[in-house]
């Protein structure tokens, strides 16, 4: 689906580093699929509610996105 869709969302748990460093990585390979670093893509932060547990701040995750094009928001699945 990576090469047919016409957009993406990663979503990453802000309470989890590794999840952070994951859609790092599955962005590099969604890149590669798509043969292009322009992909239509957002990255979600999940879990604001639970921010006595952050381990990734806002700033750092925006910064990223900002850094390969994508929109950046924070949400709670509760």
């Amino acid at each position: 689906y990576m090469r047919t869709s016409e957009a993406f969302m990663l979503v990453f748990d802000i309470t989890n580093r590794d999840s952070f460093t994951e859609i790092q990585g599955i962005h590099s390979h969604l890149c590669l699929a798509r043969d292009s670093n322009d992909v239509p893509l957002l990255i979600v932060g999940n879990k604001v509610d639970l921010q006595h547990e952050r381990k990734v701040s806002a700033f750092e995750a925006a910064e990223w996105a900002k850094c390969v094009g994508a929109a950046y928001l924070e949400t709670s699945a509760k």
